[in-house]
């Protein structure tokens, strides 16, 4: 009985190997500039990058806080330089 589970597992094993491996042949030969779909979402550049003149972090520009003139990174920044 054992022989007979090793064997099926082998011959299944063997099947599905060689369907994958017909299967990405295929896909290459009809689709070869087709990439393949990532679900990471691409980088994209969120604007313009200013320094803080506190602590040095460097921010985008639309989540800064602006006052006296100044763009801070966040309220604490802002009021650290206030003091």
């Amino acid at each position: 009985m054992v022989k007979f589970l090793i064997f099926l597992g082998l011959f299944f094993g063997t099947i599905y190997f060689f369907y994958y491996k017909i299967k990405t042949f295929f896909e290459k030969s009809l689709f070869p500039h087709e990439e393949k779909k990532s679900n990471i979402p691409p980088k994209v550049n969120k604007g313009e990058m200013v320094k803080c003149p506190v602590c040095g972090t460097y921010f985008p520009v639309e989540t800064g806080v602006k006052a006296k003139g100044k763009l801070y990174c966040s309220k604490e920044c802002m009021e650290k330089d206030g003091q």
